[in-house]
């Protein structure tokens, strides 16, 4: 595999002109491999913006290919792990590599692919497991590791509950928490919150008045109006008018403090190798998954079992003697297969219709004796463990239905995966009963939800009655986190038919959280279905990976209401678009707020804490840090400004 190490590759590179319809001679842009539902959002998050890039995938989402095709990007359908394929995306001259399959091992394979071609080029690779990952930025120059269920996770998480703290994260030391704020009287935003950061201004019915997001400092709130505040928290206490309670607050520090702990449905084989290849990989799966799932004394059991098996076989190969003859007189031989089956007939005790220890010397008849007791004996341990594998997972089952129908109050997820796994782990934190729906038996996290004591029902949870069986019409909320959109509003559906279908139910309300990916389809589930809780993972977790093939720092992801919003954090470069402008500028130009800033030249201030909502006449200057919040795309154009040389 060819490096790009020596001055003679690097100048033959700068030489070569580019050309639009040559991917290879491009410099500066991005390679994005993966279009699936987190490389698509990547793709419409760097494409706003007018960044270059470049996607390949072999075997992509066909709906996200058509439409990728539709916005003029650029598309390669091959295998991105080939090194041949990725030079030809331009990765001499690429800014950076993001690799986002849906398998952890392709994505590793990317990245090591790209670091042998281009030693310390950046990479970003999505992996669910956080600690491998970073054992892997670690072993890899200049590679970043992200897991788009942890950075996701938390959002569905807060949305699962009923608090009045929309989102908690942490700012250079900082506890700082979202929340709601009535307005009792009329003024300006930032003198009546100052200094937290007014994200959002919901609007009323009486009178009628539009919601506004992120408002300006100057913007003028009525009484009857909600606005939604970032703040510290001892800061947010002693403003007018906010909802936050003292146990909310100690449930959301809780569940920050847990220790960090793949759809192939659209995938459609190209060929019969690759049907193959995935069956082999589903068997070895189910094989592991099974292994895993026994228990230590019956592994146990079968070695000893495998050990008297090989130890027989050979030895009646060697010295067993069964004269017996074809029909010519002629002795037939006894070989290491009739040795095996001689051996398979003693201990199942089914033998001795064929051959016997009758003709045989002492020494053997004392070996068939002790095989039989012992063959036996191991055999009747192997049966029991069985039996009590096979009982015992169906009593699991009864046990866990049984444990779902005792409850109240209740948090159900809908779809184990690593989404659901992580606001398992999260709910439990909190201290709230979780229950369990999931379609696989062999579901990746079922053993170790059972292990955590959250029952685990299998199902489809499409149906009503697998809904009755979750208790669902004493549920407190639903979360529904499959990777299928339109069985994920099915379920919701379902769930809240069921739900209001008790009589008493009617004046009560259920928590529906629901997953999904397209935006536009959740405007119109909240149009038309009420359904205020609709995430999408890829848009909470794509930020994280844009910012790290960019070289900056995304602090958070949340939603408000159906709108995502991130908190980032730039240092104002010498000479670019954020040097020498106002808060205020900034503000008018890009539409994002500056929650904090720190002075870090001495010269211009003493200041080395942060400044919350600082005002709006106050001049960024090289050396600065902000921490912006708003819009992703508003967020980012904020971030290219601090690119832009002033001539």
């Amino acid at each position: 595999m060819q490096q790009i190490t020596s001055e003679f590759d690097e100048k033959q590179l700068q030489q070569k002109p580019e050309r639009e319809d040559d991917p290879s001679t491009w410099r500066d842009h991005i390679i994005i491999c993966g279009l699936h539902n987190l490389g698509f959002r990547i793709v419409e998050h760097l494409r706003a913006v007018g960044l270059r890039l470049i996607v390949i995938d072999d075997i992509p989402d066909e709906r996200f290919e058509r439409r990728s095709r539709r916005m003029g990007i650029k598309f390669l359908r091959e295998d991105s792990r080939n090194p041949e394929v990725l030079v030809e995306a331009g990765i001499l001259g690429a800014k950076a590599v993001i690799a986002c399959e849906d398998n952890d091992l392709e994505n590793l394979e990317i990245i090591l692919a790209s670091n042998e071609l281009v030693p310390g080029i950046r990479t970003v690779a999505s992996f669910f497991n956080q600690k491998i990952g970073d054992q892997i930025a670690q072993a890899v120059a200049n590679a970043t590791v992200l897991s788009l269920s942890k950075k996701a996770g938390p959002s569905f998480i807060e949305a699962c509950v009923n608090s009045s703290v929309l989102h908690l994260f942490n700012l250079h030391h900082d506890d700082i928490a979202v929340v709601e704020a009535s307005v009792s009287t009329e003024g300006n935003i930032q003198d009546l919150y100052y200094p937290a950061t007014p994200i959002k201004v919901r609007g009323t019915t009486k009178p009628p008045s539009k919601s506004v997001l992120m408002p300006p400092p100057d913007y003028i709130v009525k009484p009857g109006q909600t606005v939604v505040l970032a703040g510290q928290i001892e800061v947010l206490k002693k403003l007018p008018g906010v909802r936050l309670q003292e146990s909310d607050l100690v449930k959301a520090l809780n569940m920050q403090e847990t220790p960090k702990a793949s759809s192939n449905k659209n995938k459609k084989p190209l060929d019969n190798k690759a049907r193959r290849f995935n069956r082999l990989n589903r068997m070895r799966k189910a094989v592991l998954d099974l292994i895993r799932d026994i228990e230590k004394p019956f592994r146990f059991a079968l070695l000893i079992v495998g050990l008297i098996i090989m130890f027989s076989t050979v030895t009646l190969w060697f010295f067993y003697h069964p004269n017996i003859v074809d029909s010519r007189g002629n002795s037939i031989e006894f070989n290491l297969l009739d040795a095996l089956y001689f051996t398979v007939t003693i201990i199942a005790t089914v033998g001795f219709g064929d051959y016997s220890f009758v003709n045989q010397d002492w020494t053997l008849k004392v070996f068939g004796i002790m095989l039989i007791l012992v063959g036996a004996l191991s055999m009747s341990i192997v049966y029991a463990f069985v039996t009590n594998f096979v009982i015992s997972r169906r009593i699991e089952a009864v046990v866990g239905r049984q444990k779902v129908r005792d409850m109240e109050g209740h948090v159900i997820l809908c779809g184990l995966g690593t989404i659901g796994y992580q606001v398992m782990l999260g709910l439990i934190a909190q201290g709230k009963p979780v229950a369990v729906i999931e379609k696989s038996e062999n579901g990746r996290f079922n053993s170790e939800a059972a292990a955590l004591g959250v029952p685990v029902i299998v199902g489809d949870g499409r149906l009503p009655q697998m809904l009755s069986q979750l208790n669902v019409e004493k549920a407190k909320a639903i979360a529904v986190l499959s990777n299928d959109d339109l069985a994920n509003l099915e379920i919701a559906l379902n769930a809240r038919a069921e739900f209001y279908a008790k009589e008493s139910n009617k004046q009560k309300k259920l928590q529906i959280v629901l997953r999904v990916f397209d935006k536009s389809l959740g405007d119109r589930i909240t149009k038309n279905f009420d359904i205020q809780k609709i995430y999408s993972a890829s848009a909470l977790a794509a930020p994280y990976f844009v910012a790290a093939a960019l070289d900056y720092e995304v602090i958070t992801t949340f939603y408000i209401d159906l709108q995502p919003y991130i908190v980032a954090k730039l240092a104002v470069q010498a000479n670019s678009g954020l040097d020498r402008i106002t808060i205020g500028d900034l503000y008018e130009r890009k539409k994002v707020v500056v929650m904090s800033y720190i002075y870090e030249n001495a010269s211009y201030s003493s200041i080395k804490e942060p400044v919350f909502q600082p005002r709006k006449n106050v001049v960024l200057k090289s050396g600065d840090t902000i921490y912006i919040v708003g819009m992703y795309e508003r967020v980012l154009e904020a971030y290219l400004l601090n690119k832009v040389v002033k001539q």
